[in-house]
């Protein structure tokens, strides 16, 4: 049987190695900080080169669909809608800790905190540039409006991944 390679299929994986993440502006309760912090000194000793590199979080108000995908290592694009309604993309960083706790003892709901490593000198992109670029390799109703998804096409992923440098600067290819 031949390979997705050599039949001409897209190589695609199982668990995806690549996420793009739809964030929307939000901050922490007071109540929180301290217990937040926590998870982020834990994930601040896993940055491998601190000269390069910096943590970075986002979090959700409950257990996403994509917690139980999610695996260290991963590397996930962040669209962040702002207030103003514009929409920054930030440069990939990997994901280094997974951290949850009870953020109301009555009810019993968690908040989910994600760390990652990401670039010093991470350069963004407007959400027009992301979609512009990563038409092509998405298809044209891909990229309409940020949303929470795995990229399991290998090729895809790679293409994505490569719209910034290593370094985290923009590619001017």
């Amino acid at each position: 049987m031949p390979s997705p390679e050599q039949s001409g299929r897209p190589q695609r994986a199982t668990h995806a190695k690549l996420w793009i993440v739809n964030l929307r502006e939000a901050t922490l309760p007071e109540s929180e900080i301290e217990r937040f912090e926590l998870g982020e000194a834990t994930a601040g000793k896993l940055v491998k080169d601190e000269s390069r590199s910096r943590m970075d979080s986002f979090h959700w108000p409950y257990k996403p669909r994509m917690a139980g995908e999610l695996e260290l290592g991963d590397w996930i694009i962040q669209t962040m809608t702002y207030e103003d309604k514009s929409i920054a993309v930030y440069a990939p960083g990997q994901l280094l800790h997974i951290d949850n706790y009870v953020r109301n003892s009555d009810s019993g709901k968690e908040r989910w905190v994600f760390h990652l490593e990401v670039p010093r000198s991470g350069e963004t992109l407007t959400w027009a540039e992301f979609r512009r670029a990563a038409k092509p390799m998405l298809g044209s109703n891909g990229v309409k409006m940020p949303r929470t998804r795995p990229v399991r096409d290998v090729a895809i992923a790679d293409g994505l991944l490569g719209l910034w440098t290593p370094g985290g600067r923009v590619s001017r290819r």
